[in-house]
């Protein structure tokens, strides 16, 4: 299943997973990477249930949701070294992740 698993958010519980699209680092093309949503931590693999470790966990803690556009969105924060911007595969899902990131962003961080 592509299906986001979504759990309404509610302070340091929000968690929320699924495939996001972000730019490649090249800046031609783009990846589907499975992201996890866990308090103010969000993180991403190659696969959904990766058993290695996350290509990058980043804490949004503070961080700010951008230009959100249709599917996409931008995400940048004091401890992210640039902005992420990603894409959701539905507007219904890209909605599910900048509410739960909206309360994530609020969240202390957690090393």
């Amino acid at each position: 299943s592509t299906q986001s698993t979504w759990v309404p958010p509610s302070g340091p519980d929000v968690k929320l997973s699924g495939w996001l699209c972000k730019p490649r680092q090249s800046g031609i093309g783009e990846d589907k990477r499975w992201f996890v949503l866990s308090g103010s931590n969000l993180s991403y693999f190659a696969a959904k249930n990766s058993i290695d470790a996350p290509k990058r966990i980043v804490s949004v803690s503070g961080a700010k949701i951008g230009r959100v556009s249709g599917n996409a969105f931008t995400l940048s924060g004091p401890y992210m070294h640039h902005p992420l911007e990603l894409r959701a595969p539905s507007i219904d899902e890209r909605t599910q992740w900048t509410t739960a990131l909206a309360v994530a962003v609020t969240l202390p961080r957690v090393k």
